[in-house]
């Protein structure tokens, strides 16, 4: 085996360097996917917090994100896609941080009693 190893890195060096890039990377993503996975899955229904932004909160409480951002627009004036947190939007509003967060949880729960999973 040993010798065979060899062989293979004294012809095809390039092509063995190539490959163990790839699998270092595809181990590298997978490990990602699974740690955000478990991450998650203990951190469902967080409660609404002012270092946190509107993707997280939709995340974590199993929410579409664009949705989210559809229930706040008129009333936060949210860009889709804008990566503030709660405390930016107050600052950027006017509002306390306890308002922006009581519109978010009334946003949450419209959304999930419509039915949006």
């Amino acid at each position: 085996m040993n010798a065979m190893l060899r062989k293979a890195w004294r012809h095809h060096r390039l092509l063995l360097l190539a490959f163990g890039l790839a699998l270092a990377l595809s181990l590298s993503f997978s490990a990602r996917v699974v740690m955000s996975w478990f991450y998650f899955a203990a951190n469902r229904d967080a409660e609404v917090t002012s270092w946190m932004t509107v993707g997280y909160v939709a995340r974590s409480h199993q929410v579409p994100r664009e949705a989210l951002f559809d229930a706040l627009e008129g009333d936060l004036a949210l860009t889709p896609g804008a990566r503030e947190t709660v405390a930016e939007i107050a600052w950027r509003t006017g509002l306390t941080e306890q308002q922006v967060i009581a519109r978010i949880d009334a946003a949450l729960a419209d959304l999930k009693q419509s039915g949006q999973p």
